[in-house]
């Protein structure tokens, strides 16, 4: 269905030919186009994937035409239609090649995202315009005024805010207060307590940068110099001789799976990059985190290949923009960057490169929500072009796809370097000690041989969460219905979704006892037990909240590199920081702690992190050591972890999906209902609940002549789950409810929910989102 905005165009009889009519889509929450006619003076230039200014409702916006057509939609008045206003054109403001036309409708496609918003996705970012706007300033007269203890509260109240804001308070933010503010406002004017001016906005205007910039071009140099001093020796392994290098000599479209330990990896990654710079294509190479692309861009630099741009989310829309175009003429032979450079105009394209293809990274977590490496798919197929997923230990959907339709490439297990591994039971532990007997032990040793030791546990703060000892509530975030971890060194309670912090309360809100214990530990109640086992040691701590700036975690990688720490601490962001140096032990106190969490990616994640801890210690052959606690020793991801056996995994944990009916067995589509009324909010959950089911069984008329034969005439080959309450049911004052499409077919699922988008368009005071294969659910 098309919708149109009115106006008067000039008579038919007076155009000598048939009126022409573009179909356009605009940045907006709408997946439907819109119709316009076309004037005359475009009619030679106007093309499918031009960009248009269009008027839309009482403004005008940017769009690009999708469709051009002599016939007037039949549900539309010919006399009805609006005219495009302009076409854009000049440097990054023109038509869409064929390559970005299609990568931002295939977005749109397969994750039933707008396709008007995906078109930022293939654009480089676009200048924003000054704008002139009034703001509000405070007068001596006014400071004056709030010493007068009979200032009228009203008043006071917004001299308040504008003495808080010395480059001033906006005149629409404060009229959006009602009348009453509005008539404050004037009284304080004509008094002389505040004044109005206006100021150009420059939000958003960047700075201007050089091709060569070092921002654009590449980053500082942050890396400690060790970590690079493997890439001076080739590494005995037969992965590039026996199976990369020969089809980056053949080229063309083929997906490999690159199944080995990161200095591994990246050797291969080199030595592809310098073969395709002989054969005068380029290569794109991709991962989840900013850190680990500074890692790859430094290799790549050493590498001798051809010169690399690195993309990534902290450079500003101007350095963007000068990347993007240096890119487009060619001047690169690499791009490096994290997930939005997957969207790079490179030309001559031989390789994509997906570093850590599981990484979670990879999955954009606002509309529209690509992810990264399906898309690097898509385009590799597309281009013609090599397709390399690299990791350490892959996703299992990956696994499966590449065996149908790929070659896997896979270290043997024998070949990979662990170290020598001890399980500690925790049910026989006593249940108020952090550190085990073995563990503490492990620590020591690594000590007294000047070795090195370093303790994974991926979760931050000095508590998991405050619970009463005497009703049993927990302390929650207000805007969010979970539990705040509690950070001792700086006295506060932090949310880890809204970011919220409080000082923790010191009686319980509910039964007002005094009694509040802490549940769980975090990295630091870790350091805190480390410090006191052992006074003397030189410890660092590496999580979000200890190492919030690239430059201390830089500097705790260096000193560790240096032999000048002699413990390390760290979550999740101790494999993100590039390669580490190999210590003598490592010590994961809580292994079966991610297992808890409600999502079926849990085993996968838990085994993931393991194997990258244990990957940190030494061989055994040269003395590494590693204890593991838990309660759990007998589940497939762990047991997998420590027997170093990557086969029992991945059989194993398909055998679960399949069972459970979860990816690679089944597609998944999760859809969210939020709104700040829970009652709305559920309802239009039930609602979407009923159309979905409705859309399943076969839907309407129209429904059933848009799917064809796809749609199954009994509606068994799909099923509708929920609405339910999500994981976190409360997240920044907002109520959130999820329903869950499943089916084996994945056309069929994503056709199921397409027909309801219409229906989600509509719905005022609830926002409605589609997410297609999550890979989260809380």
């Amino acid at each position: 269905m098309r919708d149109v905005d009115s106006a008067s165009p000039p008579p038919l009889d007076q155009c000598s030919q048939p009126p022409l009519y573009a179909d356009v889509v605009v940045p907006r929450r709408i997946s439907r186009p819109f119709t316009y006619l076309v004037p005359d003076r475009m009619r030679e230039r106007l093309t499918v994937g031009q960009r248009v200014v269009a008027p839309f409702g009482a403004g005008i916006v940017e769009g690009l035409v999708v469709g051009v057509t002599t016939q007037c939609p039949a549900r539309l008045k010919p006399n009805r239609v609006k005219e495009l206003h302009d076409l854009l054109i000049g440097q990054d403001q023109g038509a869409l090649s064929p390559a970005q036309f299609g990568l931002c409708r295939f977005v749109a496609t397969e994750y039933l995202a707008p396709w008007g918003q995906c078109v930022r996705l293939v654009i480089p970012p676009q200048s924003k315009r000054r704008r002139t706007v009034s703001v509000y300033l405070l007068t001596e007269e006014g400071k004056a005024a709030l010493r007068d203890e009979a200032l009228d509260r009203a008043q006071r109240r917004i001299l308040m805010e504008v003495l808080r804001h010395p480059n001033g308070v906006r005149e629409t933010t404060l009229h959006k207060r009602g009348p009453a503010t509005i008539d404050a406002l004037v009284a304080m004017d004509r008094k002389g307590w505040v004044t109005k001016h206006e100021v150009t906005s420059r939000r958003g205007q960047g700075h201007p940068v050089s091709p060569t910039s070092k921002k654009t071009q590449g980053p500082e140099a942050e890396l400690a110099p060790q970590s690079l001093e493997w890439t001076q020796h080739a590494l005995p392994d037969s992965l590039w001789r026996n199976g990369l290098a020969e089809v980056i000599e053949t080229g063309g479209f083929a997906p490999i799976l690159l199944h080995a330990p990161l200095e591994h990896r990246l050797d291969c990654l080199r030595r592809a990059v310098v073969s395709l710079a002989a054969k005068q294509t380029a290569a794109l190479v991709v991962t989840g985190e900013t850190e680990r692309a500074k890692l790859l861009y430094h290799i790549l630099a050493k590498s001798g290949g051809p010169p690399a741009v690195f993309l990534h989310g902290g450079l500003s829309d101007a350095e963007r923009r000068a990347a993007w175009r240096t890119i487009q003429q060619g001047e690169f032979g690499v791009v490096i960057g994290t997930r939005s450079a997957v969207f790079a105009p490179l030309p001559r394209l031989g390789l994509i490169w997906v570093e850590g293809e599981e990484d979670p990274s990879l999955k954009e977590e606002q509309t529209p929500h690509y992810h990264a490496r399906d898309v690097g798919w898509w385009r590799a197929r597309q281009e013609q072009a090599v397709l390399v997923l690299a990791s350490s230990h892959p996703s299992i959907e990956t696994v499966m796809r590449v065996r149908d339709e790929g070659l896997v490439l896979e270290l043997p297990d024998d070949r990979w370097e662990y170290p020598a591994v001890t399980v500690v039971n925790l049910r026989d532990a006593p249940r108020d000690r952090l550190l085990t007997t073995p563990m503490v032990r492990g620590i020591e040793d690594s000590l007294r041989q000047e070795a090195g030791a370093v303790l994974f546990l991926n979760r931050k703060g000095y508590g998991g969460a405050l619970v009463c000892r005497d009703c049993g509530t927990v302390v929650q975030c207000p805007r969010c219905s979970v539990a705040a971890t509690y950070y001792r060194r700086a006295a506060y309670l932090l949310c880890h979704y809204c970011g919220q912090r409080r000082s923790p309360p010191e009686t319980c809100l509910v039964c007002a006892a005094s009694r509040l214990d802490l549940v769980g530990f975090g990295t630091e109640r870790l350091e805190e037990e480390i410090r006191r086992l052992f006074p003397r040691i030189r410890v660092a701590r590496l999580d979000r909240e200890e190492a919030p700036a690239a430059q201390r975690s830089a500097a705790i990688v260096r000193l560790l590199w240096a032999g000048e720490l002699d413990l390390v601490i760290g979550t999740q962001m101790l494999f993100q920081r590039g390669l580490l140096p190999k210590v003598g032990f490592v010590g994961v106190p809580h292994a079966d702690g991610g297992l808890q969490v409600p999502d079926f990616r849990s085993a996968e994640r838990t085994y993931g992190g393991l194997l990258d801890a244990l990957l940190l210690a030494r061989p055994a052959a040269c003395g590494g050591r590693a204890v593991i606690q838990t309660a759990l020793a007998s589940h497939h991801a762990i047991a997998a972890a420590i027997g170093s056996d990557s086969q029992r995994f991945y059989q194993s944990e398909a055998a679960v999906r399949e069972i459970l009916g979860y990816p690679p067995a089944m597609h998944l589509i999760r859809l969210s209902v939020t709104g700040k009324d829970a009652a709305i909010a559920e309802r239009a959950a039930s609602g979407w609940h009923s159309l979905l089911q409705e859309a399943a069984a076969g839907g309407s008329a129209r429904d059933r002549e848009h799917a064809g034969a796809l749609r199954p005439a009994d509606g068994k080959e799909i099923e509708v789950l929920g609405p339910a309450p999500a994981p976190v049911p409360r997240v920044r004052g907002r109520y959130v409810w999820h329903l869950l499409v499943k089916s084996r077919r994945r056309e069929l699922a994503l056709q199921t929910v397409r027909t309801t988008l219409e229906w989600r368009e509509r719905l005022p005071g609830v926002r409605l989102d589609v997410d297609v294969d999550p890979i989260q659910f809380t």
